[in-house]
C-alpha cells in the first residue's frame, strides 16, 4: 500500500503534472478574460458589470490556489515561498485582466469604464505595485540573510579548527 501511495506523490510532482497545471490555469484566466465582457454586453443591456467583478475574482483565486499547488508540489520551495511567489502571481494576472478590460471598454463604442472601476483602478495599479515591490524586496532580504548566515558559519569552522590546530600543538 505504501508503494502505490509513493507513486501517486511521485505523479503529482512530476514536471508534466506541473505543466499541465500551469497549462489549466493559463487557459482558465485566458477563457474568462474573454467570456467577461462578452457576457457583460451581450446579455445584459444595461450594464451590470456580474462578468467582469466575478470574472476579476475568479482569475485571482484561480491563479493563487493553483501556483500554490504547483510551487509546492516543487522540491526545494518553501511553503512561504510558494505563498509569496502566488500572491505575486495572481496580483498581477488579475492586473493584467483588468488592464485590458478597462482598453476593451474605453475602445468599445457606447460603453464607458464603470465608475467603479474608473476609481478602483489607480488604487489598483498602487496595490499592485506595493505587492511587487513587497515580492522583491523580501526576495532580496531573503537572499542576503542566507549570504550571511553562510559567511558566519564558514568563519565559525574555521575559527574552531584553528582553535583545535592550537590544542593539538
Amino acid at each position: 500500500m505504501g508503494a502505490t501511495s509513493d507513486v501517486g506523490l511521485e505523479a503529482m510532482t512530476s514536471r508534466r503534472w506541473r505543466k499541465k497545471l500551469v497549462a489549466g490555469v493559463l487557459a482558465f484566466d485566458v477563457a474568462v478574460a474573454i467570456i467577461g465582457p462578452i457576457v457583460d454586453t451581450v446579455f445584459w443591456e444595461t450594464p451590470h458589470y456580474t462578468g467582469l467583478m466575478s470574472g476579476s475574482a475568479a482569475i485571482g483565486l484561480v491563479t493563487l490556489v493553483g501556483f500554490i499547488f504547483i510551487l509546492r508540489s516543487m522540491r526545494g520551495v518553501s511553503a512561504t515561498d510558494a505563498v509569496r511567489d502566488s500572491i505575486a502571481v495572481s496580483f498581477v494576472a488579475v492586473f493584467l485582466v483588468i488592464i485590458g478590460w478597462a482598453a476593451f471598454y474605453s475602445g468599445y463604442p457606447g460603453k464607458d469604464l464603470p465608475p467603479l472601476a474608473a476609481g478602483l483602478l489607480p488604487n489598483f495599479i498602487s496595490l499592485v505595485g506595493v505587492v511587487l515591490a513587497f515580492y522583491f524586496g523580501t526576495t532580496s532580504v531573503d537572499k542576503f540573510v542566507e549570504a550571511k548566515y553562510e559567511s558566519r558559519a564558514k568563519n565559525q569552522t574555521s575559527q574552531s579548527s584553528q582553535r583545535v590546530s592550537e590544542v593539538e600543538e
